[in-house]
C-alpha cells in the first residue's frame, strides 16, 4: 500500500497547527478579528491564483458548473467560520485544546456524513469500530480540558502574541 496521501494528510494536519498560532498572531496586530479573517483570505486567494496561472489549468464551462449543487459553493464561507474561530479561541484555550474541540467536531459531523452518505458520498455505516475511534477521541479531549492550565509565557515578547485579548474578541 502506497502511504504517500497519508504522509501528505499529516503533515497538513501540523500546517493547521502553525496556521492557528500564526492567525493568532496576526489576529492581535489587528482591531478585529474579521480584519484578520480577511488578509489571511486575501493572501490565500492571491496564492491560488498564482497557482492557477503557473498551472495553466482551464477552467471549467460556466454552463456545467451552474447546474452542481448550491452547497458546493459554501467551502470558503465554512473555512471563514473555522480561521476565525480559530484566531479567537487560540489564544484563550491554547493551540492543543482548540485543535482537539474543532478535531472532535470534525470527527462527530464526518461519521454522520459517511453514515446517510451526505453530499453525495457513499454510505459507510456507523459500526463499533468507528463507535470505539469517536469515543477515545472525546476520552482525548477531555483529558487536555482538564488538564490544561495557563502557562506563563517563558520570553518577555511571547506573551503580547497570544494573550492579546480586545474588547472588540467576541465572548461566547
Amino acid at each position: 500500500m502506497n502511504y504517500t496521501w497519508h504522509i501528505v494528510a499529516f503533515l497538513a494536519g501540523g500546517a493547521i497547527a502553525v496556521q492557528a498560532v500564526v492567525n493568532a498572531a496576526l489576529r492581535g496586530k489587528m482591531n478585529h478579528p474579521l480584519q484578520a479573517v480577511l488578509a489571511s483570505f486575501a493572501i490565500g486567494a492571491v496564492a491560488t491564483a498564482l497557482m492557477c496561472l503557473i498551472h495553466r489549468t482551464p477552467w471549467p464551462a460556466w454552463d456545467m458548473i451552474r447546474k452542481e449543487p448550491w452547497w458546493i459553493w459554501i467551502g470558503g464561507l465554512l473555512g471563514v467560520i473555522y480561521v476565525g474561530t480559530s484566531m479567537v479561541a487560540t489564544p484563550k484555550v491554547g493551540v492543543a485544546l482548540m485543535l482537539s474541540l474543532g478535531f472532535a467536531g470534525q470527527m462527530f459531523c464526518s461519521v454522520a456524513i459517511d453514515h446517510y452518505g451526505w453530499f453525495g458520498l457513499d454510505r459507510r455505516p456507523i459500526n463499533p469500530g468507528r463507535i470505539l475511534g469517536v469515543s477515545l477521541l472525546i476520552l482525548g479531549v477531555v483529558a487536555l480540558a482538564v488538564c490544561s492550565e495557563p502557562v506563563v509565557a517563558k520570553t518577555p515578547d511571547a506573551a503580547p502574541v497570544l494573550n492579546n485579548a480586545t474588547p472588540a474578541d467576541p465572548e461566547p
